[in-house]
């Protein structure tokens, strides 16, 4: 998933280089590149051989190409909104994979995934209260 993931919302500053949403695409690939590795670092302790690349993070990857897909007529707002989902996807999965351990008894997993989910969570309302501004610039 965090494959997907890493780029998912570099599309919102490619046709719009803003220094604030900059910044919050580089956070996101920073924890995505570090939820890679503590998930790839868990599964090999575990004995499970990752998943290479194919269907892990499908979903994800799916909202992202949505997000590129926009052509020049699509508005910041729906950039934003689309970024919301991307990470609201995110939360809903490391939530699934907190609560799967949970039940298994395995707490590092566990952990691993209510970090991850904590840090998709934050970046999704820093997202969210972005398009709220842009909302409200645009008199909505």
């Amino acid at each position: 998933m965090e494959l997907a993931a890493a780029a998912a919302l570099d599309p919102l500053v490619e046709r719009d280089p803003d220094a604030g949403l900059t910044s919050l695409v580089r956070a996101h690939r920073r924890n995505s590149g570090r939820h890679r590795e503590r998930v790839l670092g868990r599964l090999r302790a575990l004995g499970a051989v990752p998943p290479a690349g194919g269907r892990a993070g499908a979903g994800i990857l799916a909202a992202a190409r949505g997000l590129a897909r926009g052509g020049a007529d699509v508005t910041e707002e729906e950039r934003l909104r689309q970024a919301v989902l991307v990470k609201q996807l995110e939360v809903a999965t490391y939530d699934t994979v907190e609560r799967l351990a949970k039940r298994a008894g395995d707490d590092a997993t566990a952990q691993i995934a209510r970090e991850a989910r904590a840090d998709d969570e934050e970046l999704a309302l820093r997202l969210a209260r972005r398009r709220l501004r842009v909302q409200r610039r645009r008199g909505r």
